[in-house]
């Protein structure tokens, strides 16, 4: 099916984005296509490129950027080899190459950027190096030559071309990637992360702001993933809402407690402390898998009852500042693995891992702190179990402090969406006769999050 202007769709909930940014693409319509294969659909952007696209059916798709590029008209929206565009108003105003053979690319804003040569080689868009219906490289990168160099360079505002030594393989890339791909312009880059405490006013959106604006919904998600915490107010106290909204971030992930699970009193056959009344420590949900759920939504369908209110911290706050105040802990619990237990009457996962874990570059990205979920560390030593436990119950001293807590009892109709391997949660303690209290979650997966958010940003909605 082909969607029209301004047309969201979606397809039960497998996550679909919905990339309709048309004011904003000036003189080249989009069309949009979806293929669905057996199990979920797979969206495709294409934008028509003259002397430069391929037409099979309703499928158009520009396929690699052509020598004449170079002559291409100014246009703030360039083609690019990948799916759908990105958007520059920075044209190209010199390059040249380095002595290590890298190519530095001069920008009319006064900006430079330098590429290493291997990556420009690895990335060239042509159809012999990427193929052109599936975009992904066809290069056989155990015959490049690692000493490969550029030997000619050229460019006009819109585009730069290379010229390489050996067999003078010609590369041509447009402004618009250069400039979506160039050296720290990474969504992941670590520095652009708010890590917060107490002072932090959580940030919140309006439901159907985010359903019927692509603009509200790319800052939603982009706060999202950046402080790790969002409130969405006024969603349909309907059950699936939940599951509706979180498709927006990505497909929804299937756990012991089903696609989506209710936490609501019931102590008679509950099966996590979370269908109890009583206090929940500061926490991560699932430790005790080998991914943990990289999102975790949680709607309040209705919440009545006295008590119950929420409390969230930023587990990387904590761990920046534990890795100031006690660093023998800190590197207890980067190194000693931890382990998590979660058992019921038909299931038992245990895991263990560091209850910090640390990127190439030293920083945090997956917290796990759950008081309820421990197992048995019977894979520690005796002082690796003591260095172990001295560290832990020290944490989970700090996360008791007011210093890093934000409290937000969610309303009827609030939802509450945040990084699971990041961001604490808790709950203190409700009074199941005052009120009904029932909330209705699921887990998404973060590199789904970041995948829409990285397609609004090409489109620049």
């Amino acid at each position: 099916p082909m969607a029209s202007h301004r047309q969201l769709s979606r397809w039960q909930h497998h996550f679909i984005l919905y990339a309709t940014a048309f004011g904003k693409i000036r003189q080249h319509p989009i069309r949009f296509v979806l293929l669905f294969s057996r199990t979920f659909p797979v969206f495709l952007l294409g934008c028509p490129m003259k002397n430069n696209s391929q037409e099979s059916g309703d499928l158009v798709f520009t396929l690699h950027a052509s020598d004449d590029v170079l002559a291409a008209p100014d246009s703030a929206l360039q083609e690019t080899p990948d799916f759908g565009i990105w958007r520059t108003d920075i044209a190209i105003s010199g390059a040249e190459i380095t002595a290590d053979g890298s190519v530095h690319v001069h920008w009319a804003d006064g900006s430079t950027d330098l590429y290493h040569r291997l990556l420009l080689r690895d990335h060239c868009p042509c159809p012999a190096c990427h193929h052109s219906v599936t975009r992904e490289s066809i290069i056989e990168l155990s015959k490049l030559d690692p000493a490969l160099r550029p030997v000619e360079v050229s460019h006009t505002e819109a585009a730069l071309q290379i010229i390489w030594g050996g067999d003078r393989h010609i590369s041509t890339y447009l402004g618009a990637w250069l400039q979506g791909n160039k050296p720290g312009s990474n969504i992941d880059t670590h520095g652009e992360f708010d890590k917060w405490d107490a002072d932090f006013a959580l940030p919140t959106f309006e439901a159907s702001d985010i359903f019927d604006n692509l603009a509200t919904r790319r800052a939603w998600l982009e706060a999202l993933y950046y402080t790790g915490i969002t409130v969405i107010h006024n969603l349909e106290t309907t059950p699936g809402q939940v599951a509706k909204l979180a498709s927006l971030s990505g497909f929804v992930r299937d756990t012991t407690f089903g696609n989506t699970f209710h936490v609501i009193n019931r102590p008679e056959d509950a099966n996590t402390n979370a269908n109890l009344s009583c206090y929940l420590p500061l926490h991560t949900d699932l430790p005790t898998r080998e991914y943990a759920p990289g999102l975790q939504y949680l709607h309040a369908m209705v919440n009545e009852a006295d008590g119950g209110e929420n409390v969230f911290a930023d587990g990387w706050k904590i761990a920046e500042t534990l890795k100031t105040e006690a660093p023998e802990h800190y590197e207890a619990l980067t190194t000693i693995p931890c382990t998590f237990q979660n058992r019921d009457r038909f299931s038992d996962h245990r895991v263990s891992f560091p209850a910090i874990r640390l990127d190439h570059r030293g920083n945090p990205y997956d917290i796990r702190i759950n008081t309820f979920l421990r197992g048995a560390p019977t894979n520690l030593t005796h002082e690796e179990t003591d260095r172990m436990y001295t560290a832990m119950l020290y944490v989970f001293r700090m996360t008791e402090e007011p210093r890093f807590q934000v409290r937000n009892k969610l309303r009827t109709g609030d939802c509450v969406a945040f990084q699971n391997r990041r961001i604490l949660h808790s709950r203190t303690a409700f009074d199941p006769a005052s009120g009904d209290r029932h909330l209705e979650g699921c887990y998404t997966e973060l590199e789904d999050l970041v995948s829409a958010v990285r397609v609004l940003r090409r489109l620049d909605v």
